[in-house]
């Protein structure tokens, strides 16, 4: 039994028309931000109010998400004070949950997999298995828009996307994403393929920096754009890539460019749906443009129906987030652009019946959640933990071993060193309980400094065996020479790649590389399972 066949909704009321709505109501309409709270507050009281948003998205560091009853009481409130508001126009409330290295709601929620351990896993039940159980858990709390699947190629393995894509190529991405497609249906939750046109192929991370994509027309339509041209039909939504691609648009970058928006996504492969940018707190589209409101009105003009204005700018150590008034004042710019014909209201109407079309073909309401008992029946079943440790297992593979008499680590003093970013992670599985006496040590970055080194290696010392956690040590020299002098040392290491399969690779002397490719629970302890049953 599915969430939505449990629960009785209400009918929606209908959504008013277009052209009942005022310029204000409307361009509200094509705004996602987020706000800080971890229920409804007056930030969250602005935005629906009076700036008529159309969505919120949520994020860790700003609304908690600290457990299931705490993202639904959060959920509830709002679309109860969008049902007050004039319009009575229920939200969009999204999420960045992918799977694996990007899920935002963990706490209390099941683990799922990556995109990449469903690639290797190569199953399309269990891909669409895992999309219905994610979406189940996500409408339980009131998440109605999910901000996946990545159909991304990892063409190229030194991409910022890595894991998060399925594959390298078109092929085995459709073959998982697909299934993915129908799963979120099923469960009623609004998807969104990203990154268009195609981001695996860069190594910038678009957060950063601006990306350049140099392939020819032919090429692209052979690999990047080959999911897009198959999936485009069951798409909810698309969101665009701020990276330049310059076979079709030499100067803008994707989500300013109607060439690619316009020109390539609608006329030539002929998608119908909802159009999202990316972020715009993003250095890839800020990097020509004057201000956020200017790229806010450049994106709508170029094609985007959704702008989103969540998350935070990354420049060097700081982290620039807009504030409800930075939204208020964007939100301002682009009223202005239609009153002064900078943006047709024409257009601006196209916009909004899409937006408004998508809201009604999956009910969104607010409507009664589970009570916190009943969440229970959605949430972190047994059957969601075992489809999520079914998909670890196929996915977990030893890539080299040396090893020619048994481990037997049960009898022996074990060091397990990892990075900070994953102690809640394995402190999830059953690391402890390794060896005779599991010594635990984490590095505060992914970059250990000389002190922690130092402090490694007289650990080392008192070990038998060595068990590491690598997280992309590939790209990281300091973290890539601990793990080397952890292998000189003469005892018996286990290196686990926890995140890019590449790392594996790095180690040949390793008495055991294992690859998971994906940081989560369920895989980690795949991996330690591996060892145990030797």
């Amino acid at each position: 039994m599915t969430l939505l066949s449990a629960i009785s909704l209400p009918l929606l009321a209908a959504l008013p028309p277009v052209e009942a709505m005022t310029i204000e109501e409307k361009v509200g309409q094509t705004l996602i931000a987020h706000f800080n709270g971890e229920e409804v507050n007056q930030d969250a009281q602005t935005l629906v109010h009076d700036i008529h948003i159309g969505g919120v998205i949520y994020y860790n560091w700003a609304n908690g998400l600290h457990s299931p009853q705490q993202v639904q009481k959060l959920s509830n409130g709002l679309q109860k004070f969008a049902e007050k508001s004039s319009l009575k126009i229920p939200l969009f409330i999204s999420v960045d949950q992918e799977g694996g290295v990007v899920a935002r709601l963990t706490k209390g929620f099941t683990q799922f997999p990556g995109n990449r351990a469903l690639g290797i896993a190569d199953d399309a039940e269990l891909s669409e298995a895992c999309a219905l159980a994610m979406g189940e858990e996500l409408k339980a709390v009131g998440v109605n828009f999910n901000l996946a699947p990545v159909v991304d190629i990892a063409s190229n393995p030194a991409s910022y996307i890595g894991i998060r894509a399925a594959g390298d190529t078109a092929e085995k991405v459709i073959r998982i994403i697909k299934p993915q497609l129908a799963g979120f249906r099923r469960a009623g939750i609004i998807t969104s393929l990203k990154h268009f046109p195609g981001h695996g192929d860069v190594t910038i991370d678009s957060h950063q920096d601006l990306p350049l994509l140099e392939k020819s027309q032919e090429e692209l339509r052979g690999s990047e754009l080959v999911p897009y041209m198959k999936l485009a039909a069951s798409a909810d939504t698309i969101m665009t890539a701020h990276i330049v691609v310059p076979a079709f648009d030499a100067k803008k970058c994707a989500t300013l460019s109607p060439a690619i928006l316009e020109g390539l996504l609608r006329d030539e492969i002929n998608y119908k749906g909802v159009v999202i940018s990316d972020s715009l707190v993003m250095e890839g589209v800020l990097k020509n443009c004057a201000s956020i409101d200017e790229a806010a009105i450049i994106a709508f003009n170029a094609g985007c129906d959704i702008i989103m204005l969540g998350g935070k700018q990354l420049v060097g150590t700081k982290q620039l987030e807009l504030t409800v008034a930075d939204i208020q004042r964007i939100f301002a710019s682009m009223v202005n652009a239609v009153r002064t014909g900078r943006i047709s209201e024409e257009r601006l109407n196209r916009s909004v019946k899409r937006i408004l079309d998508l809201k009604s073909a999956y009910k969104i309401d607010s409507f009664s959640y589970p009570g916190e008992e009943d969440i229970k029946k959605y949430v972190a079943t047994k059957e969601h933990q075992e489809l999520a440790a079914k998909i670890a297992t196929l996915s977990t593979k030893v890539v080299t071993t040396h090893q020619t008499t048994p481990y037997q680590l049960d009898q022996k003093k074990v060091l397990v060193l990892a990075p900070a970013a994953i102690r809640d992670v394995l402190l999830g599985t059953t690391i402890k309980s390794v060896g005779r006496n599991a010594n635990l040590f984490f590095t505060e970055s992914l970059a250990p400094t000389a002190e922690e080194k130092a402090k490694v290696l007289e650990m080392t010392k008192d070990a038998d065996a060595v068990i590491i956690c690598s997280y992309n040590a590939w790209k990281n020299a300091e973290q890539k020479a601990l793990i080397e002098t952890a292998i000189d040392s003469g005892k018996s290491v286990i290196v686990i790649s926890v995140r890019d399969p590449q790392d594996a690779e790095l180690f040949p002397k390793a008495r055991t590389t294992i690859t998971t490719c994906s940081p989560t629970t369920p895989s980690i302890q795949a991996a330690l399972n591996l060892l145990k049953n030797e």
